[in-house]
């Protein structure tokens, strides 16, 4: 078929009165067909496109048909892909007639269209739920669910398992005056570093960050096969044998930690913790023992063993003088006794808590801190304070192609509207700044190209805008930006695992995108998660959590109706 044959629509139908002549492109090498020009009516729509493809691609063996296998060519229909067009960067979701008029050009005019296998939007499988709003979710192991909550806890949840959690603990001392958790992760073992295969299927650690600015990392005893063990009942309630050991306590942040990333590190043994929080800082942790006087053996932890700090004034006295086992009726011995325990209790959980101490490796600054000067007992006292804008929203390792992590590269974005790369290779230093005027709440990388050295990044916005920034170019300024893509602040924004061009998004306004950066205009599909029976309808509109599973087709969201959803698919990101 070229410039000078007019196509005739599927059906058989006469010729349209008007053609256009149209190109046909693509990046998918094992569906590419001779880019033409073809010619055809203008009142073809995206269906009658894919059917010439597939058209053409069966004349060319391209879908692998036997010319003599009659059987299978009479099957065509079934086996044809389903096809998307792009055209000067947006989807065609009209007529090519109906374009050409909005864009103010004739049929005369040649087309130039990419086309793309369809994405079709994955269909509600289950809901997940949880005791509090939903801060973050990690899908990087296969069958299951890590999720932390405003309330403390983590919890695995099996995913063919809604109604229970296969484990539950919580992460924080009693009397904790702020418990939430901000974020979650498993943290990978250093062999998987070679293979980005499975990049947390070993994994027996979570590293947590919360509202107290504190990171802690955890050993944990997870059934092998999640699946299996929750069609067998495995119980949520970590038995003695499988309560959380606690590994270390990371005390640097002075400020609410924001977001954690983690990935394999390059020697045997070590894995790489990084954290971002409000005063401005990210610190990056190994996930190595601390070395103490004690021999660094792992401490057992449960919250029914901490002692209230709170409840103990300066003195060892019991706080509550209300107590019931503190009334002026009981024994003065047996009073003695129980504030000679408390103190014994609250200097073992010092002792504890100074002995899993653990000081980071490195520390950089996304925004600079400034120094206050205070006069304390008598003497001025220097310490670091926020800058303005000083929040940082996320911090990520720089992704390698193949799906791996770069421990020695980093990117950060925060409120300040900046996105900074930073090389811990050389100590931290930071290699570029890109500047926009958005407060930036969420960042991720798009999965890189195959021999592309640099990075594409995702970033959502306060004002309800996201945008897409090109780090192979020089310019510091956004190259590609996105208004009014929700109708409130993008809080959550993930890459799809595989595809370079697929990404997804959320938001306050309770509902779920997945863009392609190649058609950016128009999102491919929205997905409004179900209405929880147990929320007011007022308090599910947000969403705070998002990510994808490992193979990129299911889409796990959470958020302030104490859920976690997930929605499937089939062939997202396909790009063969």
């Amino acid at each position: 078929m070229d410039a000078s044959t007019t196509s005739a629509p599927p059906g058989g139908a006469a010729p349209a009165v008007t053609t256009v002549p149209i190109t046909l492109t693509t990046s998918l090498h094992s569906l590419a067909i001779p880019s033409g020009p073809y010619i055809v009516p203008t009142d073809w729509r995206r269906t009658h496109l894919s059917t010439l493809v597939n058209k053409l691609l069966q004349s060319t063996n391209a879908l692998g048909f036997d010319d003599h296998d009659h059987d299978a060519q009479q099957d065509a229909a079934a086996r044809s892909i389903p096809f998307d067009f792009i055209v000067d960067g947006q989807l065609l979701r009209t007529s090519l007639h109906e374009y050409l008029e909005s864009v103010g050009l004739t049929s005369e005019s040649t087309l130039q269209i990419e086309y793309v296998r369809s994405t079709l939007p994955p269909t509600f499988v289950s809901a997940f739920e949880q005791d509090d709003w939903v801060a973050s979710v990690d899908a990087s192991v296969d069958g299951s669910f890590l999720t932390s909550s405003y309330d403390g806890s983590v919890r695995v949840f099996a995913a063919n398992n809604a109604s229970d959690a296969l484990y539950t603990f919580s992460t924080v001392r009693v009397g904790s005056n702020n418990p939430s958790l901000t974020d979650a992760r498993w943290v990978p073992s250093a062999s998987s570093s070679s293979s980005a295969a499975d990049p947390a299927s070993s994994s027996k650690s979570i590293v947590t960050g919360g509202m107290d600015g504190v990171v802690r990392m955890w050993d944990v005893e997870l059934p092998a096969d999640p699946a299996q063990a929750a069609l067998d009942g495995a119980s949520s309630a970590p038995s003695s044998s499988r309560r959380p050991h606690k590994k270390w306590n990371g005390e640097y942040h002075t400020q609410p930690v924001s977001s954690l990333d983690v990935t394999a590190g390059n020697f045997a043994g070590t894995s790489h913790i990084m954290s971002a929080a409000w005063d401005g800082a990210l610190a990056l942790w190994d996930d190595e023992l601390v070395e103490s006087a004690g021999g660094g053996a792992e401490a057992d932890y449960s919250s029914e063993e901490e002692v209230d700090l709170d409840a103990i004034d300066a003195n060892g006295e019991g706080a509550d003088d209300n107590d019931d086992d503190n009334d002026d009726s009981q024994d003065p011995g047996a009073q003695r006794r129980k504030r000679r325990k408390l103190k014994t209790g609250a200097k073992k959980q010092a002792a504890t808590r100074d002995r899993l101490r653990k000081e980071p490796v490195m520390v950089v600054w996304h925004t600079a801190p400034a120094t206050s000067v205070a006069l304390t007992q008598g003497r001025n006292a220097t310490s670091l304070v926020p800058g303005t804008n000083a929040r940082v929203s996320k911090a990520l390792f720089a992704k390698r192609a193949g799906g791996s992590k770069d421990p020695n590269s980093a990117w950060s974005a925060g409120w300040d509207g900046s996105l900074k790369s930073w090389d811990f290779g050389i100590g931290g230093v930071n290699t570029s700044t890109k500047t926009s005027d958005k407060v930036i709440l969420c960042m991720d990388q798009l999965a890189p190209l195959a021999g592309s050295g640099a990075a594409v990044l995702a970033t959502g916005h306060m004002d309800r805008s996201a945008a897409i920034w090109d780090t192979r170019t020089d310019a510091v300024q956004v190259a590609l930006h996105l208004s009014q893509i929700h109708s409130g602040p993008v809080s959550a924004i993930r890459a799809h695992p595989t595809s370079s061009h697929l990404f997804s998004t959320a938001s306050h306004d309770g509902t779920v995108k997945l863009w392609d950066s190649r058609s950016p205009k128009r999102s491919l599909f929205s997905l409004v998660r179900p209405a929880s029976k147990e929320a007011p309808a007022l308090l599910q509109d947000k969403v705070l959590a998002l990510d994808w599973s490992r193979d990129g087709q299911v889409i796990v969201a959470g958020g302030q109706d104490k859920r976690i959803t997930l929605h499937r698919g089939s062939g997202i990101g396909r790009e063969d």
